[in-house]
């Protein structure tokens, strides 16, 4: 799986519905940690961190995407999962989060991942819990969330 396919899929209506079936962030994200297309994101940008540059871009080209100022942002569950893979590179991460924190209720993921993550001095894992890493320092996900538990 390419980037692009990627964030192709984790900017579909499947994610956006799974995820939305969340009543908080931690759900949210063991949901999200359930999800294929994620976790090859994921494995994407632990081999390739150069490629974070290509979601952050992406990520922030959604933030500036004409929505319905009465609903919710149509890329809110993407760009909260995108939160979350950027979370250990920081000029990303710190440019995406401050343009979702920006918008006044256009998104409600997004913005609940943005002020928890921006919170702690390290980088979240999907339950919240600090970030285990892998050797070249990105954020690997928490191994007690497993496809088969989501």
């Amino acid at each position: 799986m390419t980037v692009t396919d990627a964030m192709q899929a984790i900017d579909s209506d499947r994610i956006s519905a799974l995820t939305n079936l969340a009543s908080n962030v931690k759900t949210f994200l063991r949901i999200a940690a359930g999800q294929p297309e994620i976790h090859a994101l994921l494995g994407i940008l632990a081999n390739n961190p150069a490629a974070a540059s290509q979601v952050s871009a992406h990520a922030l080209e959604l933030t500036a995407a004409p929505a319905d100022p009465d609903r919710e942002h149509p890329a809110d569950a993407a760009l909260a999962v995108y939160l979350w893979l950027l979370g250990n590179h920081a000029p990303e991460f710190g440019a995406l989060a401050t343009a979702i924190l920006r918008e006044d209720g256009r998104f409600f993921w997004a913005r609940r991942l943005a002020e928890q993550c921006r919170a702690p001095a390290e980088p979240m894992d999907w339950d919240g819990s600090p970030a285990k890493s892998t050797p070249n320092g990105a954020a690997a996900p928490d191994a007690r969330v497993s496809p088969q538990e989501s």
